[in-house]
């Protein structure tokens, strides 16, 4: 099989995982379909460049990560958060509970905070993984996955609950 082929497959395969990472960050049902689209194209026109057909899924997660930061750089605007509309959506999955207050506050985090904790919590990647994808160095993965999890203990603790993350 094809790196090309292979790609398609795994595109199909995790379409809604791709769907779930962009609505994260731009908060849009529209928005986040936009960006997958384009980085389902911008992968399959550079799909030359990937040169182990086994890193598809750290590859592809780059350039869908990088497309949904290029979006928001490129609307230059904060991605408000309001409950009401994020869950009001045709989109459903357990990962979109409406009280879901640890989501909630992942939400609130910084860009670079919530990327780490997006990936690596509910994608289920590996610091290491998410390293490669990010282009970081993984001390400042750790770094920033670590201080993610204090400002959500912090959040959380501020409002009575019980601060068992992680």
């Amino acid at each position: 099989m094809s790196k090309y082929d292979k790609c398609v497959q795994y595109i199909l395969e995790n379409q809604n995982n791709f769907y779930r990472i962009a609505y994260c960050h731009v908060h849009n049902e529209h928005d986040a379909q936009d960006i997958v689209q384009n980085a389902i194209i911008k992968a399959l026109e550079n799909i030359h460049t990937l040169r182990n057909s086994g890193a598809i899924r750290t590859w592809f997660y780059r350039v869908l990560v990088n497309e949904c930061l290029s979006f928001i750089s490129r609307n230059k605007r904060e991605i408000p958060f309001e409950n009401s509309e994020i869950f009001d959506r045709e989109y459903t999955e357990s990962f979109y509970d409406p009280h879901d207050e640890i989501l909630a506050n992942v939400f609130r985090l910084s860009t670079d905070n919530k990327v780490v904790i997006l990936l690596h919590i509910y994608e289920q990647l590996t610091l290491k993984e998410i390293s490669v994808i990010l282009g970081i160095p993984l001390s400042t993965v750790k770094s920033r996955y670590y201080s993610a999890i204090e400002q959500l203990k912090k959040q959380l603790t501020n409002k009575g609950h019980s601060t068992n993350i992680a």
